[in-house]
């Protein structure tokens, strides 16, 4: 995948982390309200979709189900 840089999480600080966690825990509530499971996220990244893609599909599916 290019030249990704994998952050060590211990290198990591306390705000860093929580952060982060702040982040994935409004993902899974984005993706909770338009159907998509914590389980189907993880396959989708895993199929190679990257997180900017992946915030893109869940916000694009949040506009499908306002409407």
């Amino acid at each position: 995948m290019g030249n990704q840089v994998v952050a060590n999480p211990q290198q990591w600080n306390a705000r860093e982390t929580a952060l982060l966690n702040e982040a994935v825990e409004k993902m899974v509530r984005i993706g909770e309200l338009v159907g998509i499971s914590p389980g189907g996220m993880i396959v989708l990244l895993d199929a190679g979709m990257s997180i900017r893609d992946l915030l893109l599909f869940l916000t694009s599916k949040d506009s499908d189900s306002a409407a």
